[in-house]
């Protein structure tokens, strides 16, 4: 049998619709009606219909279902056992509904599934899968350390919860996680392995907060620091030569991020490195890499999102010298056609701010690409500029300016088809 939706002779039990649907003035039988719906049928969708109640135990009787689609509804409540005994189902949307309740233990039933949605809700991948998503819901109790059975797991989610203490020592053996958010739970893990967020672990200070160095239960080391605009621009993107958010925490009186820790430090460090000197191919793979977590950004997304603060000490190194942007603690999003923005304060360092940002207070795309010019120049000159050097009329631009000059005689003098080079009345 193919795909089931809702019409006009369906029943759904305990269940009532309240938006503007066939389903607006229906009302299920009190009981589960086993030929309400065939047996045999393989797809179920009746998302979007406002529907209200708890899920009924008897979807577990729909044994040759392969896809449920509950999503965008008001269902409440514990998800049924039942459900998880369904060994053909691939797939299972309840996204964006109100469910509650403890942890399921029985998720790990389902060995079959290859492909879960549950974003704001409950979860969103079983042991052969990638992705496990709890966002959303009022969870409550420790994290079960039985997560680390989901040994395929790249991605988890677990933010907008209840969930208290640590992050199980279990957790380690995901040896494929690569993303795992933590944020909006009440966990300890944060503070413990940072010591209270102890200054021998700082590493750093970002546009609005201290960065600290933490080793989490499973040995890992992240980065921490303080957010607020950062968090609300950074969960809604993901890109190879931006930052990752490994997870966070929140409470009223503290946010933190745990970000991906880049050993090879930043930018700004490699430039001015007495130790260390980057060479000119590594400069220009750097610049690479940020022009294009740039466009990105700018270009990426339905809303624009500005950087704001882009400079060298924001560009980060990974093992392999792969640059990544980050510190989007005063970042932008541009809503409407407007691409661009006053802002009614400048927080951005003087020497990468363009006339309109630093004079105006107007934020745009065109604004992180004169900050991108400048770090060309600085990264390729070896000048800061916020050198003691540049002041008033003299900026970096002016004198990358001259230098230039230079070397566009100096070009013409060195072109090798002797007829074509400058003369010296020329020079």
């Amino acid at each position: 049998m193919g795909e089931v939706g809702v019409d006009s002779h369906s029943h759904l039990p305990q269940w009532e619709s309240h938006s503007h649907s066939p389903l607006q003035k229906w009302v299920g039988p009190t009981e589960w009606d086993s030929q309400s719906l065939p047996i045999l049928i393989t797809a179920l969708n009746i998302s979007h219909l406002s529907l209200t109640g708890s899920i009924p135990s008897q979807f577990g009787h729909l044994s040759s279902l392969q896809i449920l689609d509950l999503s965008y509804n008001r269902l409440s409540g514990a998800i049924p056992s039942s459900i998880f005994s369904i060994y053909s189902l691939k797939y299972l949307d309840l996204s964006d509904n109100q469910l509650s309740g403890p942890f399921p233990s029985f998720i790990y039933n389902m060995s079959s599934v290859i492909g879960v949605d549950l974003t704001n809700v409950i979860c969103n991948s079983f042991p052969y899968l990638e992705s496990l998503h709890l966002i959303g819901n009022v969870f409550l109790g420790e994290i079960r350390s039985t997560l680390s059975k989901c040994i395929h797991l790249k991605r988890l989610s677990l933010s907008f919860n209840h969930f208290s203490g640590g992050t199980p020592k279990e957790m380690g053996n995901l040896t494929k996680l690569k993303e795992l958010y933590l944020s909006y739970n009440k966990l300890q893990e944060l503070s413990q392995a940072t010591e209270g967020f102890s200054e021998t672990n700082l590493m750093g200070t970002g546009s609005f907060g201290p960065v600290y160095k933490a080793r989490l239960v499973d040995g890992m080391e992240v980065a921490v620091k303080s957010f607020d605009t950062e968090c609300e621009v950074l969960k809604s993107i993901r890109y190879r030569n931006l930052v990752k958010i490994i997870s966070g925490c929140s409470s009223n009186n503290f946010k933190a991020l745990v970000l991906e820790y880049m050993p090879n430090g930043s930018l700004e460090e490699r430039l001015y490195s007495n130790e260390i000197i980057l060479d000119i191919f590594q400069r220009l793979n750097i610049m690479i890499n940020v022009a294009s977590a740039l466009e990105y950004l700018h270009f990426g997304h339905l809303i624009p999102v500005i950087h704001c603060d882009l400079k060298s000490s924001n560009v980060l190194l990974d093992d392999n010298m792969v640059a990544h942007l980050s510190d989007f603690g005063i970042a932008k999003l541009l809503n409407g056609e407007d691409q661009s923005m006053m802002r009614t304060q400048t927080l951005a360092i003087i020497g990468y701010m363009s006339p309109e940002y630093r004079i105006e207070g107007r934020v745009s795309t065109k604004a992180d690409a004169y900050a991108y010019g400048i770090m060309l120049m600085e990264t390729f000159s070896g000048k800061k500029p916020t050198s003691e050097n540049f002041g008033g009329e003299m900026t970096l631009y002016c004198w990358e300016q001259r230098v230039s000059s230079i070397f566009k005689v100096a070009l013409e003098c060195t072109i090798e088809l002797p007829e074509k080079r400058i003369n010296t009345r020329e020079i």
